[in-house]
């Protein structure tokens, strides 16, 4: 079998290193059946664009020492424009974390390791699963993203791109990149064999927040209870509103049910499923995930708060995404505006059908 490729750039001048390095390398790609990772020479760092440029690169292991010595911190600065400009994992490997100039949040993209505590091998593991994850080869440099983008270049900006010759500037990377999204947003319905796609239950969330301010969509809390903002956007946007309009998150059923799913009950399993495709008028459902731990927004609970002690007292957790936004508010509108009618007597019905 094949093994998938990782190409990773490592930032060491110190000999003795690099062949430390290429001997733990050597002894991955010996033992690990999926994958083999290959390594680019570098000889110094201004090779670190061409290398990016010609090349799909899924992680890059720096010294902050690299360059003509510590005092010149050539390895800080190339965090930095890495950081900045490019879609790498960074993994800073270093005696002296302390010249680090940023105190960059950590996550599984972007570590730091003290040199004499860090288990190369255990880092290479760690690279091969961040690339398990599909991770750069989806949004990294020279990758799907980048493909998608030269699609909307050539096929659709092309052939309208004279009408922003007369936008206001500063209006016009905006709605550029509006346009530009609208087309990978409908590329993404589909999948590799032209059907439209489910969603994952990541997708309903945007967390963190992109606005800072609360907005219609998103979840919240206020006094101590979860809510989402129900309150038409066109109101929250020309702050036309005296009043927020709030939809309590019941999250105590949807946690019962979890608890009794993991104990394999296919009652609970059932029942989750009909909250998956909102049978139930009254609720709709937030769908639990590393995100959010999901609940049931329950139309018959609603607070209107007046603006004032809504800005003071609102936390935003996460905004939703706006394709499923869209749906809770016309589900909200139309749990309110049944109309009804009287109940028929089936009986009667039935009796003259037969009778005729």
């Amino acid at each position: 079998m094949d093994k998938d490729t990782i190409q990773i750039i490592i930032v060491e001048d110190d000999k003795t290193l690099q062949e430390m390095y290429q001997d733990t390398i050597d002894e991955f790609n010996r033992e690990n059946s999926e994958y083999k990772i290959i390594t680019f020479p570098l000889v110094n760092d201004n090779d670190i664009p061409q290398i990016l440029y010609n090349n799909h690169i899924d992680a890059i292991i720096i010294d902050l020492d690299w360059g003509t010595g510590s005092q010149q911190n050539e390895g800080n600065r190339l965090v930095k424009k890495i950081y900045e400009d490019c879609r790498v994992p960074i993994f800073i490997v270093s005696g002296n974390l302390h010249l680090l100039d940023e105190d960059y949040d950590e996550s599984p993209i972007f570590k730091k390791y003290q040199r004499d505590k860090v288990d190369v091998y255990e880092l290479l593991l760690e690279i091969a699963k961040l690339y398990k994850t599909g991770y750069t080869n989806v949004l990294g440099n020279y990758s799907k993203i980048d493909k998608m983008l030269s699609r909307v270049f050539w096929d659709h900006m092309s052939s309208v791109i004279t009408e922003w010759e007369n936008q206001e500037k500063n209006f016009q990377t905006q709605r550029m990149l509006r346009f530009a999204v609208t087309r990978i947003n409908e590329m993404l319905t589909i999948n590799t064999d032209d059907n439209h796609d489910d969603y994952d239950a990541l997708e309903f969330y945007i967390r963190p927040a992109i606005k800072e301010a609360p907005f219609t969509g998103d979840i919240i809390t206020y006094d101590e209870k979860k809510y989402i903002v129900i309150t038409a956007a066109c109101d929250m946007e020309q702050n036309n509103s005296d009043f927020v309009v709030l939809c309590q998150i019941n999250c105590s059923i949807i946690d019962d049910l979890k608890e009794r799913i993991k104990n394999n009950s296919n009652t609970a399993t059932n029942e989750f499923g009909k909250y998956v495709n909102n049978a139930k008028a009254r609720y709709h459902l937030l769908p639990p995930c590393q995100l959010f731990s999901g609940g049931l927004i329950d139309f018959q609970l609603i607070n209107s708060v007046s603006k004032e002690e809504f800005k003071d007292g609102a936390s935003v957790i996460a905004s939703i995404n706006p394709v499923f936004n869209k749906d809770i508010q016309a589900r909200f509108s139309h749990y309110y505006g049944r109309q009804g009618q009287p109940q028929l007597n089936k009986d009667n019905i039935i009796n003259w059908i037969k009778a005729n």
